[in-house]
């Protein structure tokens, strides 16, 4: 039976290897650290203001290598058009207006007159092309101004632009760097985590090997032990009570061992807290138990002085609880009101208790109780007598419950 019950253990482990374990901090880490990696792109710096600055560059580059040319100013061929349009006009008014001297009569020199004065007005046209072309070159200046204005206008723009961003993009190739660093640190919690379960694993399985080689070993010297002789069977009871005896101290040991290496592996794991507490609650039953111990010695010293004339050094020293040099009821309150703080330190409490410190103290607040003349009493006077009065936490429990009591009966406030 007892190597079904090993063999039962031994393979639920086997069949329990703790595996690696992500943990919801780490993968909020990985989430967080892969949003910021799409978020942290180097910006474009090729749009807005340095697409703009591109080309006012290439405007003022083309105007820089300028020529003048008759064919390609609209102004100066509009200007001839009109020009020769108006010699056309001036010589057919000639004409018109020989006619009408003549009285209707045309002179035959009327028209060679009047076309030798449109070929002269006409011929005229050539003397403005250096007014056209001084226009030109001044209109193609002034442009060439206004783009160098705006590559500078531009240029100031991207290069603010451009800080702007790079500020921008540093702060956040910073803040990936904290989310990377967060999330490596993460996960070797998770890795410390991971070693600290599979050590413990590794504890108990190792304690299961050796409990299930035990109990084998066990049934074995029992099988052989109903094949012997009765001669036999009493040295096999012999030795089966030595080898009991060394399995239980191992057993033992192992269970010694198994509690030490997991109470390392909970101090990985950051279990120390509730071993301290559970020390602190064990020193603090300890402590109770002693002031108790020796509340009682002092009582029987100080009903006995035969037994106070006899007492021992170290009971002189132990129950001297106010240092005076002797022991006496002063010292019996400091050891029961120690008894009763270490009590409330390790969460067992106190009962309240009435006793004759408690009664004179009743008898102040019903005084004061007697003082209103059946009026409300003066409370912070009596809550006073409460919180100043040397009790012990139990007596003082009772004087709270005595005077919550009072409140009650008479409805104050």
């Amino acid at each position: 039976m007892a190597v079904n019950n090993e063999e039962k253990r031994y393979y639920e482990l086997m069949n329990s290897a703790p595996t690696a374990q992500v943990s919801a901090e780490s993968r909020a880490a990985a989430a967080a650290m892969a949003a910021q990696e799409n978020a942290a792109a180097q910006a474009d710096y090729s749009t807005t203001a340095d697409g703009k600055l591109d080309e006012a560059i290439n405007s003022y580059l083309n105007k820089n290598g300028y020529k003048y040319s008759l064919n390609q100013d609209d102004a100066y061929r509009e200007f001839a058009r009109e020009h020769s349009q108006n010699a056309l006009r001036g010589q057919e008014l000639s004409r018109e207006n020989a006619g009408a001297l003549a009285n209707g009569y045309e002179p035959t020199y009327a028209s060679a007159v009047a076309s030798e004065i449109a070929g002269e007005q006409a011929a005229k046209v050539g003397e403005y092309i250096p007014q056209f072309e001084s226009l030109a070159a001044a209109e193609n200046a002034a442009n060439q101004q206004a783009d160098e204005n705006l590559v500078n206008i531009y240029n100031n723009i991207a290069g603010r632009e451009y800080s702007r961003n790079r500020d921008a993009q540093s702060d956040r190739i910073d803040y990936l760097n904290y989310l990377a660093n967060k999330y490596a640190a993460e996960r070797q919690n998770d890795s410390t985590l991971d070693s600290a379960r599979a050590e413990i694993y590794n504890t108990r399985l190792s304690g299961a090997v050796s409990d299930l080689t035990d109990a084998r070993s066990l049934d074995t010297q029992r099988a052989q032990y109903d094949t012997v002789s009765a001669n036999t069977r009493a040295d096999i009871a012999e030795d089966d009570y030595e080898a009991a005896r060394k399995l239980a101290y191992t057993k033992a040991k192992d269970a010694y061992d198994d509690r030490v290496d997991a109470e390392k592996a909970e101090a990985k794991t950051s279990a120390n807290a509730e071993k301290t507490a559970a020390k602190e609650k064990t020193n603090a039953e300890k402590s109770a138990r002693t002031a108790r111990i020796n509340a009682e010695k002092i009582k029987d010293y100080i009903n006995d002085p035969e037994k106070m004339k006899k007492i021992t050094a170290a009971d002189r020293v132990d129950l001297d609880y106010n240092g005076d040099g002797k022991i006496d009821s002063s010292d019996l309150r400091l050891a029961q009101r120690t008894a009763e703080e270490e009590d409330i330190k390790s969460g067992k409490g106190v009962t309240a208790r009435q006793s004759s410190f408690t009664n004179k103290y009743i008898r102040n607040i019903n005084n004061l109780i007697s003082a209103a003349g059946g009026g409300e009493p003066n409370q912070k006077l009596i809550k006073a007598q409460i919180e100043n009065a040397d009790a012990l936490p139990s007596e003082q429990a009772y004087l709270y419950e005595y005077y919550n009591t009072l409140k009650k009966k008479y409805g104050w406030k």
